[in-house]
């Protein structure tokens, strides 16, 4: 069994939560992983709270399966998520696809509105050594009636 606690304040939380917590317990067995998360944001008029029941599937060759829903439970809106991983070595690749009623990303008010969503993405990553990696990745993202996002991001990330 292992688990997560996460804490995310905003200096400038104009379309940000202000204040974000969350958690989650799996638990591992036999070449698959279940469990929940929960997440609690507090935006400016708004407060969310999401359960996001996940499934990871170990496949053969350094694959694996992750099937992740969303569920805003007062907001009545939700997001299947789906992401098809490798990771060999150093090496980390990843593609997903998404549908439902908010956002996946949920990092501003309008990603838990109730509007049909779908986004499907791509992206690498390579760890220099153990404490380095640096990476890619491709999104795009239809919210109807609000917005389409698409681009590619390029980050560093520090593992402690």
């Amino acid at each position: 069994m292992w688990g997560y606690i996460s804490i995310d304040l905003s200096p400038d939380p104009s379309f940000l939560p202000q204040f974000s917590a969350g958690g989650g317990l799996f638990r591992t067995l036999k070449g698959f992983e279940i469990g929940t998360s929960v997440r609690y944001m507090n935006f400016r008029r708004s407060e969310v709270i999401l359960l996001i029941p996940s499934f990871i599937l170990y496949l053969p060759r350094g694959f694996f399966y992750t099937a992740s829903l969303y569920l805003n439970v007062d907001g009545g809106t939700y997001t299947l998520a789906n992401r098809l991983s490798y990771k060999r070595n150093r090496w980390y690749a990843f593609l997903y696809v998404s549908a439902g009623t908010s956002s996946e990303r949920l990092e501003a008010t309008e990603d838990v509105l109730k509007y049909r969503t779908s986004s499907f993405g791509f992206g690498a990553e390579y760890r220099i050594n153990k404490k380095f990696s640096f990476g890619t990745s491709f999104i795009n993202e239809y919210r109807a009636g609000l917005y389409t996002r698409r681009g590619f991001d390029i980050y560093g990330r520090y593992w402690w």
